[in-house]
């Protein structure tokens, strides 16, 4: 019996070929959704923030949603955009004569975009918790050690932001392959190279999970205290009567105070419905920042599962994946989220109305206006909106 193992090689390598292909064509379909997703996200901020005047910074620290916290989502989102089209140019390189020259070039424009577009996002978080402890009913409960902690977070992200940028543009890390840009294997660069990228990277990865944890433990912490407080207040109200009940229950020492702290903490998690609007800001971002950090974390589990042969734009868009999901929690942080991701077509049903009419109207409106308010007077009805 005699094997053909040239025809068996052909048919293998025909199903490598139409395999990677395959996955080319998802993850490029996934990259263009993810780019509409993102350019929908930045209208609809820009459109209600018109509307509703969010660019202008409101007075003193009472505010949660002032002006500066919005541009800063605004901003965030912007420069989420570099990086998804970078993206398409290399699903693309391929198409255009000698592109995958220029394959160095534009993997690490790309990565330094996301690199970018990371630090934006854990600079609005930083900055919303900012805001937060400045805030005058939170004040009060910040501990002496949440200055320097918050200023060590940003620091530290501030340096370990660049130097990812660094590893990811290291020279002749990226090689052309038929389906696109490939990872160069490490066995091929010289050992300063292979330090970096091996050693260096999981430094750097490691830093950036110290940080993003300090991060969530500032939104975690004035939500602990929060309902630690309202708990104690509400133990203030009970009489002795109550207290005589709760102790024939057994409700005592030990077992009390556990089930004080399951309860504090299914407060932190779930969020008090009878909370005040600060309250509900800090558990809003507390649960934004909390899947923020799991969604990175995701994001890079799953890259290190990606074979080093595919094309490098498939572990990107993985991570722009992630970097969509970073976004809409930066927007949840908001309390009207749902009106803004609306607002485009709430303003076509709005335009639509006003522009179509069933019966033409008999009377004839003269508008009058005054510093304070509109006054509208018709043949039939006379009325004043302030």
């Amino acid at each position: 019996m005699v094997l053909n193992i040239t025809n068996y090689t052909t048919t293998t390598t025909t199903n490598v070929r139409t395999n990677t292909l395959s996955i080319m064509i998802a993850f490029q379909v996934i990259n263009g959704i993810l780019l509409l997703c993102t350019i929908w996200l930045l209208l609809c901020m820009l459109i209600y923030g018109t509307k509703k005047h969010k660019w202008k910074k409101t007075s003193g620290a009472s505010s949660m949603n002032c002006g500066i916290i919005y541009a800063m989502c605004v901003v965030a989102v912007i420069f989420s955009l570099p990086r998804l089209i970078g993206d398409c140019i290399l699903f693309n390189l391929t198409k255009f004569e000698n592109g995958l020259q220029y394959c160095e070039m534009v993997s690490d424009l790309t990565n330094g975009a996301y690199s970018v577009s990371t630090y934006m996002t854990y600079f609005f978080l930083w900055l919303r918790q900012k805001i937060i402890y400045a805030h005058p009913s939170v004040r009060p409960l910040a501990a002496k050690c949440v200055k320097p902690f918050t200023w060590f977070a940003l620091v530290v992200f501030s340096v370990l932001s660049p130097g990812l940028s660094c590893i990811y543009t290291i020279p002749d890390q990226f090689s052309a392959t038929p389906y696109g840009c490939s990872l160069t294997p490490l066995s091929e660069r010289d050992d300063y190279e292979e330090f970096i990228e091996g050693v260096g990277q999981y430094v750097l990865a490691g830093a950036l999970v110290v940080i993003q944890t300090i991060l969530l433990g500032l939104f975690v912490y004035p939500m602990i205290l929060s309902n630690r407080e309202m708990k104690d207040n509400m133990s203030q109200r009970i009489n002795s009567d109550k207290k005589t009940k709760l102790q024939t229950e057994g409700f005592t020492g030990m077992k009390s105070r556990v089930s004080s702290f399951i309860r504090t903490l299914w407060l932190t998690i779930v969020g008090n419905p009878g909370a005040s609007p600060v309250a509900r800001t800090i558990h809003r971002s507390m649960i934004g920042c909390a899947v923020v950090v799991i969604s990175d974390l995701a994001a890079m589990g799953i890259v290190t599962r990606v074979p080093l042969d595919l094309p490098r734009v498939i572990a990107n868009t993985i991570y722009d994946i992630s970097t969509l999901v970073n976004l809409l929690c930066l927007l949840t942080t908001f309390g009207n989220n749902v009106q803004i991701l609306t607002v485009v077509c709430m303003s076509c049903a709005e335009a639509s109305s006003t522009g179509y009419s069933t019966k033409p109207k008999k009377t004839s409106e003269i508008a009058s206006t005054s510093n304070d308010a509109i006054c509208v007077s018709t043949i039939t009805l006379n009325e004043c909106k302030l």
